[in-house]
């Protein structure tokens, strides 16, 4: 299936339907594509993963005020909030699925359009499955359902992998009663026992979701999380702290270490003078993947070995009302974190008995709970993908695995960098698969800006945002 653009070559496809892959097509729209393909495995456009829980207690974890589609329009999430309750602040930490809405409606404005009296947007739900670069440069989309779009280009917004299962000797003898693998899958923990102790493993931002949901529908047992560190997610203040300069750092070659003691510093100064830790990390925001850059591959492996979660759970932080009701859980003793590891499951009548070695002391932790749920997030390493296009990407050469496992390997444009080491200029990654290169990638600004530097690359025309009908909600 050709789609031919104005200009008479054709027009660009975005493989992923979530909310990279939705932000890429509205810029390559706001710019002047008038033929886009989105491809969608699931069928459902727009939110994704991350949006797509209908759990209200799952909220955003920054401002909705920095949400909008747009880099040119940050407030406009605001704004489509406003036109069903004018209740709604830039300050506000609203559900997540009505950001999910949000992009969903943005879509269906697109598709609602015509150009030349064919549709500027065209949504196909199927699997890609296998990539063709021609001789000519076009690329050609295979689909599990035997249908193939030919683009002038093509960008993956595929997202993180499903979770890997932790490494615990005796899991992979529970059966899905007793282990949740993704706890994001549709009804995942509806066969959890209410009555029981359930044990999540991982202690972020996910954890803190799906402990928030089993709280909410009134799980009598106590909720465990546990992970090596036994670190939660800080909280963002209810007002945002006063911005301050981006910090000092160390001149010369960079290491892992001189960079985190270089941060520290810097924080403890601020909170000396009485200003807020977060302020620092805010202002470093934008110099992150010039940090990341800069530091030699074995700095990077320490990094992520001592540093990585360090760093996540004080950037990636909890709404305020999400942090609320953890505090209160746990003083309620209806929520445990546990810094440890569990070093063995093994199946019981009535769930899983899991041996725990948990820090500082010698002997193992028994738990007898009534299910473990996988919390360790979303895998970054395409090796290790159950993916189809994924494999066959990687088998074909026209990609490569980054070195550290964090997506593929992409030059500063975002371009995929095959195995003979050279950039493709057809074919482009956005969201999760650029973690190795920027780090920081997954965020909905730094994906906002990936969407909208591979549509300024693909089109080159000036974004024009047209004002949008009134939301449902």
């Amino acid at each position: 299936m050709v789609h031919p653009s104005r200009d008479g070559g054709l027009g660009p496809v975005v493989v992923g339907g979530g909310a990279a892959g939705t932000l890429t097509a509205l810029n390559l729209l706001a710019r002047g594509a008038d033929h886009v393909t989105l491809i969608e495995r699931t069928g459902c456009f727009g939110p994704g993963v991350a949006y797509g829980t209908r759990d209200p207690a799952h909220l955003l974890n920054v401002p909705a005020g920095v949400m909008g589609a747009f880099p040119h329009c940050p407030g406009d999430f605001v704004a489509w909030l406003r036109r069903a309750d004018p209740g709604f602040t830039t300050q506000s930490y609203v559900p997540r699925r009505l950001f999910g809405n949000y992009l969903r409606h943005l879509l269906d404005e697109v598709a609602a359009r015509a150009h030349q009296g064919r549709p500027r947007l065209r949504r196909v739900h199927a699997a890609a499955t296998r990539l063709a670069v021609h001789a000519g440069g076009d690329v050609a989309v295979h689909m599990d359902d035997g249908q193939v779009v030919v683009a002038g280009a093509c960008v993956l917004a595929l997202g993180g992998s499903a979770p890997l299962d932790p490494p615990i000797p005796g899991l992979a003898g529970c059966d899905e009663r007793r282990y949740v693998r993704d706890p994001w899958a549709r009804r995942a923990l509806d066969a959890v026992d209410r009555d029981g102790r359930v044990l999540l493993v991982g202690t972020g931002l996910t954890a803190v979701d799906v402990a928030l949901t089993l709280l909410g529908r009134g799980q009598r047992g106590t909720v465990c999380a546990v992970s090596r560190r036994g670190l939660l997610p800080r909280a963002h203040t209810r007002r945002p702290p006063d911005a301050v300069p981006p910090p000092s750092l160390p001149a010369g070659p960079l290491t892992a270490r001189a960079l985190q003691a270089a941060v520290r510093a810097e924080i403890a100064c601020a909170e000396a003078d009485g200003r807020d830790w977060r302020a620092v990390l805010d202002a470093l925001r934008p110099s992150t993947a010039r940090l990341w850059q800069a530091l030699p591959s074995i700095e990077r492996r320490r990094f992520l070995r001592h540093g990585a979660r360090w760093w996540d759970v004080h950037r990636h932080r909890m709404a305020p009302a999400a942090a609320a009701a953890v505090a209160a859980a746990r003083c309620e003793d209806r929520l445990a974190v546990l810094a440890g590891n569990a070093i063995a499951a093994r199946p019981t009548p009535r769930g899983v008995r899991v041996s725990l070695r948990l820090r500082g002391q010698r002997e193992a932790v028994v738990l007898d709970v009534a299910a473990i749920v996988n919390c360790t997030g979303q895998g970054a390493d395409p090796a290790a993908s159950g993916d189809q296009l994924v494999r066959d990407l990687l088998r074909s050469g026209l990609a490569v695995r980054d070195p550290l496992g964090l997506g593929f390997r992409t030059d500063e444009r975002g371009a995929l960098v095959g195995a003979f080491g050279h950039a493709s200029p057809t074919v482009f990654a956005v969201g999760a698969l650029r973690r190795g290169q920027l780090w920081e990638a997954t965020a909905l600004r730094e994906i906002r800006s990936q969407a909208a530097d591979v549509a300024r690359l693909l089109v080159g025309q000036p974004a024009r945002l047209e004002l949008r009908r009134t939301p449902t909600h």
